[in-house]
């Protein structure tokens, strides 16, 4: 399967993009349960990575 140049080029800078969104944001927030069950901010990058 081919991949689009668009997409390896979006993959290989996602990390930065991630960094930018989470930037300011506090630990507990990073950290948090948004609801029982779901998964954290932390876990949803550690997913990515």
């Amino acid at each position: 399967m081919e991949i689009y140049r668009s997409l390896v080029g979006h993959l290989r800078n996602q990390h930065e993009a991630i960094a930018n969104m989470i930037e300011g944001l506090e630990d507990t927030r990073v950290m948090g349960h948004p609801e029982t069950g779901k998964w954290t901010i932390h876990d949803n990058i550690t997913h990515l990575a």
